[in-house]
This record gives C-alpha cells, structure tokens and sequence, in this order.
C-alpha cells in the first residue's frame, strides 16, 4: 500500500510539473535533447495508470531539476504530423513551381507562334517582293523585244 501511495504521489507530483512547466517543448517529435542538455532515454511505465507505456526521460532526472518527459506514443504521433505538414509544404511549393513552368511554357509558345509567323510573313514578302519584280523584268523583256522588231 505504502508504494502504490509513492507512485501517486509521484504521478501526481509528474503531472503539476508538465501542467505547470514554463518552457516550451524543446521539440515536435523524438526529443532529441532533455531541457538541462542531458540526453534522453526510453524507458518503460510500470505505474498502474500506464504500465508498459513508453516514454522518453532524461538521463539526468534523478537530480531533482527539470526534465523532460514525453510519451513515446505522443512523440510518435507528433513526428508523424510533422512530416505530413512538411510533405505538404513542399507538394504546395512544388505545384506552385510547376504552374510557373507551364506559364513560362505557354509564353514560349506563343512567342514560337508569332516568330514562326513572322518568318512566314517574311516569306510572304519576298515572294511577292521577288514575283513583281520577275513580272516586271519580264514586261521589260517583252517591251524591249517588241521596241527591237519595230525598229
């Protein structure tokens, strides 16, 4: 009885320090590092409320200071939220830089369209510029050939 008594306690005395905590979460996700620098630890629940729960603590905790304490599960569920919003962030930035590829592919385009006119135009002209000027060397040609017999 005595032990279960320590236990609540101590739950108890766990719970006021997380609730009443002022730092922030070092981290979302697997800690990597406890609040006092110490490194963090897996270890195993065997209280009546959460036994076999896994949590993470410090290799320090014994000290009476600070520490962190976070389920495993928590963390689990945290690190897998994050990599989701991360995954969205860069699907957002990769659409949005596939919109401006397909922008700048229909501006080429357009600019290959009124090139390859312009060099139709440009044909256009000369053909015509290079018909009236074959018609009129000809209308010369058969000017001076008819000025010839009557001379």
């Amino acid at each position: 009885m005595e032990t279960e008594a320590y236990i609540l306690m101590d739950e108890a005395h766990s719970r006021s320090n997380i609730v009443g905590r002022t730092e922030p979460e070092i981290e979302v996700g697997f800690p990597n590092i406890c609040y006092c620098g110490g490194q963090p630890l897996l270890q195993t629940s065997y209280t009546r409320n959460d036994p076999g729960r896994k949590y993470f603590t410090c290799e320090n905790v014994s000290d009476g200071d600070m520490h962190i304490h976070k389920w495993w599960d928590v963390a689990v569920m945290e690190e897998i939220r994050e990599r989701a919003r991360v995954y969205e962030v860069d699907l957002k930035e990769h659409r949005e830089q596939e919109s401006i590829t397909e922008e700048k592919i229909v501006k080429l385009e357009k600019l290959v369209a009124e090139l390859q006119k312009s060099k139709l135009d440009e044909g256009y002209e000369l053909l015509i510029g290079g018909g009236t000027i074959t018609v009129f060397v000809l209308f010369l040609s058969i000017l001076l050939y008819c000025r010839s017999d009557y001379v």
